[in-house]
């Protein structure tokens, strides 16, 4: 038979066996070589696709935190930019104020020196007074033992107004202080 079968001649079945002709195990591994070649083709295509799309979304991750490292600077910069800004108002405030005060406390030192000056002024006009009072006391009573006894009393009346004012200006003086 042509069928491509060996022939019942027992000189072709000793050289071909039962297999036929053209053998089928050679065509079959010569298919699995060509679908595994394929095979391997669609995966190294498959495996270089997945590479890529890793690589892209790496890159994107990098890209991304790149972008939120670059935003935080510069919040962290505006923040502390705001910062300065906030203490150097502050310290414009703090100056202010302390001139303020410093006004202030002159002022009410310089009241404080006026009213001193018109009290000295007052008891040296009272001193000035009680000094005419004892020279006229002195002049119409020289002699008597009796008029002694009066200008010492003025004279320390005199001493005391002094004690007086005396405690008054260094109560004023001290208090203020």
């Amino acid at each position: 038979m042509s069928n491509g079968r060996a022939t019942g001649n027992p000189g072709n079945e000793s050289q071909y066996g039962s297999r036929p002709i053209p053998d089928p195990t050679t065509l079959t591994t010569q298919q699995l070589n060509v679908a595994i070649d394929n095979l391997r083709s669609l995966l190294s295509t498959r495996i270089d696709a997945d590479q890529r799309l890793n690589d892209e979304r790496h890159k994107a991750s990098e890209q991304q935190r790149l972008e939120q490292k670059e935003d935080t600077k510069i919040a962290v910069d505006a923040a502390l930019q705001a910062q300065k800004e906030a203490v150097r108002e502050q310290t414009s405030a703090s100056d202010r104020a302390i001139a303020k005060s410093e006004a202030a406390t002159t002022k009410q030192q310089d009241q404080q020196a006026a009213t001193t000056r018109t009290e000295i002024a007052g008891v040296n006009s009272a001193i000035g007074d009680l000094k005419e009072r004892v020279g006229a006391i002195e002049s119409v009573k020289q002699g008597a033992r009796e008029n002694t006894a009066g200008i010492y009393a003025a004279i320390g009346g005199v001493g005391a107004i002094l004690l007086i004012v005396v405690m008054l200006v260094n109560g004023v003086f001290s208090g203020g202080a």
